[in-house]
């Protein structure tokens, strides 16, 4: 919620199932 484009991409990454470790 800080900045949108890093909402984004971590929204990416969870769903995209690149961070993984952090999805667990």
């Amino acid at each position: 919620a800080l900045l949108p484009t890093f909402e984004a991409l971590l929204d990416f990454a969870v769903e995209g199932g690149y961070s993984d470790d952090l999805s667990t």
